[in-house]
């Protein structure tokens, strides 16, 4: 019925009406009628890209310990706030030409390439890159010859789907290999 009268109006009033019409209907229905945000990301964002500036595995021998290279990398259209988190990971990883069974578990620390600072989080603008460094530390020297596994994953915090994640090997040698 509303609509039928609606359509016997001119079209120069059909525009104020609607906005009448949509006003009504908001103040009845509540804000679901005009939602403030979307709670689906937009095409172009949260493109985040993670990558390992040497190769993916590291021979621990001398001092113990060792640094991975890595970046992570804004491909989207908008900025976001990038969470990093570094866990050993010893049951779902392959290591090189062996099994996992008998892996260790080592320190992990995701540290600032440049001032060797402990992070968690950083913000990136659209095509921006930061490199950073994960420090792998043999907690234990009474285990040799063995692989641990470690997995950094990078999570924009406005669309966590997006996440991605990137496996890291070291292998524990003796401190007098070369």
């Amino acid at each position: 019925m509303i609509m039928r009268n609606f359509a016997r109006f001119s079209t120069k009033k059909k525009p104020a009406l609607l906005i009448i019409f949509l006003l009504i209907m908001q103040a009845v229905f509540g804000a679901g009628v005009f939602p403030e945000k979307s709670s689906l990301p937009l095409p172009g964002n949260c493109l985040i890209v993670l990558t390992t500036m040497n190769n993916d595995y590291r021979y621990i021998t001398k001092d113990w310990q060792d640094s991975f290279q890595l970046v992570v990398e804004n491909k989207g259209s908008t900025v976001e706030t990038i969470g990093l988190k570094v866990r050993n990971n010893n049951v779902n990883c392959k290591n090189h030409g062996s099994s996992n069974t008998g892996n260790v578990e080592l320190d992990l620390r995701l540290e600032d390439a440049v001032t060797g600072q402990a992070m968690g989080s950083l913000t990136l603008q659209p095509g921006e890159k930061y490199s950073f460094n994960l420090r792998v530390k043999v907690t234990q020297q009474e285990a040799l010859k063995v692989w641990s596994c470690a997995e950094v994953t990078a999570t924009p915090v406005d669309c966590p789907a997006s996440a991605v994640t990137i496996k890291l090997y070291s292998f524990v040698d003796s401190p007098d290999a070369e």
